[in-house]
């Protein structure tokens, strides 16, 4: 019985598998913003955002939105299934790129100090930027791990009318 279970596992897995091996075939067009921290804010400098948005004429439902933690933040963002799946739930999808506070060189997790108004003018300036004027108001989808995790929790306990 054990030799028949492992071959249809196999047979089950490598179909399914190889079909997540393409590249994607959603064509999606590519906008980078940042924002300047203002007076009284902690952050140390500009936070610097990378958004994909589905080239289609639908509205987007919500945003992904992506903390940055590293190279493989920068990889989840571009692989080619998140790609297809934001695609095929009118997703757009945000790498938020490492916002440093002025307190230590790690990322600011404090949506009060600065991080969260910096996430909303950046939606405003992509609502402008490329006609989506729904990315203005859009619920939000927060992803990220370690320091990034507390900043998610952080953020949808601040904004949970967008969460």
């Amino acid at each position: 019985m054990k030799p028949f279970v492992g071959v249809l596992f196999l047979l089950t897995f490598l179909p399914v598998n190889g079909a997540w091996s393409g590249a994607s075939t959603v064509p999606f067009r590519q906008y980078r913003t940042s924002v300047t921290p203002e007076a009284g804010e902690t952050l140390q400098g500009p936070c610097f955002y990378q958004f994909l948005l589905p080239v289609t004429r639908r509205s987007v439902r919500a945003m992904f939105v992506i903390f940055d933690r590293g190279w493989q933040f920068g990889n989840l963002y571009r692989d080619p299934l998140v790609v297809d799946f934001a695609a095929n739930h009118q997703l757009g999808l945000l790498l938020a790129q490492h916002c440093r506070s002025k307190q230590c060189e790690d990322m600011n997790i404090v949506p009060e100090h600065g991080i969260e108004r910096a996430l909303l003018t950046e939606l405003k300036q992509l609502a402008a930027d490329s006609h989506h004027t729904e990315l203005g108001r859009c619920p939000l989808i927060f992803f990220s791990f370690s320091g990034g995790g507390s900043l998610v929790a952080r953020m949808a306990a601040y904004t949970p009318a967008r969460t």
